[in-house]
């Protein structure tokens, strides 16, 4: 089965690689100015938190966009989706872990995809707050501050209950849908957890400092980057499901890091599902 990003030649995927990280200077200069302003959180309908930074930064994202390449669709957490058929489609979270950001914990993180016909072809994380930044695109490689990375596979034969994993707390497996089972169903095999609730378990995952980790039925906006990350360090992205919730949209649930881990939790959910 051909890949569609085989369409596009290295030089574009390298110059959109360019553009995401421009993108991503951007959104970490509007987000830092606000900050040093001042910001407002309020509660979303779902009791999410939401600031003023966030709506700004996504704001200024998607202005930049439609200026510079206007025939390409986004979707953003604040601000909805524009031109979902487009072949090129912008994915933003401009502060994923808004909880943490509120309160001043610097494991939040902007997320910036972009995707060419529903796959991923540019991604970067960026934990301005930590110095710390991933990026990648297919068939480019995957960075972090800049040096090539690579994950390597879970040793055979070693004990998987020493495996870190990296996942959300049982709370996250409770909404939108019913999922404790899951959860407790992988916490019995890989004791070894650890809870996060941002896009920092997905740059662990990239970066070695996990082994593997998780999402629950989780929008695309979260995982607008991850794939691509993962995939282009040697590791294994594999989505286990696909819901549509009612008033929330598509949700997603996926499991990524070093192959072998991530084969034996998609087992693990998927005998509970």
């Amino acid at each position: 089965m051909t890949d569609p990003r085989d369409e596009i030649d290295v030089e574009t995927r390298s110059q959109l690689l360019e553009a995401a990280l421009e993108l991503a200077d951007l959104c970490a200069e509007t987000t830092a100015s606000i900050v040093g302003s001042g910001f407002e959180v309020s509660l979303k309908a779902d009791e999410s938190l939401v600031t003023t930074a966030d709506v700004e930064t996504e704001r200024v994202f998607r202005a930049r966009v439609a200026e510079r390449f206007p025939h390409m669709g986004i979707l953003g957490e604040e601000l909805g989706d524009s031109d979902p058929d487009s072949d090129y489609r912008w994915i933003i979270d401009p502060i994923d872990g808004t909880a943490e950001f509120a309160r001043h914990v610097p494991l939040y993180g902007c997320i910036i995809g972009l995707h060419y016909r529903q796959r991923p072809l540019v991604g970067v994380i960026d934990h301005r707050a930590m110095h710390l930044r991933c990026h990648g695109a297919y068939g480019l490689g995957a960075f972090a501050n800049g040096e090539r990375v690579r994950i390597d596979d879970w040793p055979s034969g070693r004990a998987a209950d020493s495996a870190r994993v990296g996942m959300p707390s049982r709370a996250s497996f409770l909404k939108p849908t019913e999922a404790g089972r899951v959860f407790s169903a992988i916490v019995d095999a890989y004791p070894n957890f650890r809870a996060y609730h941002t896009c920092y378990a997905h740059t662990l995952a990239v970066i070695g400092g996990l082994d593997a980790a998780m999402e629950w039925d989780t929008p695309l906006w979260d995982l607008g980057a991850t794939q691509v990350l993962i995939e282009e360090a040697g590791g294994r992205y594999h989505c286990m499901r696909e819901i549509d919730i009612p008033g929330k949209g598509r949700h997603y649930a996926a499991v990524f890091g070093k192959p072998a881990v991530v084969s034996d939790i998609a087992r693990i959910a998927g005998e509970v599902i």
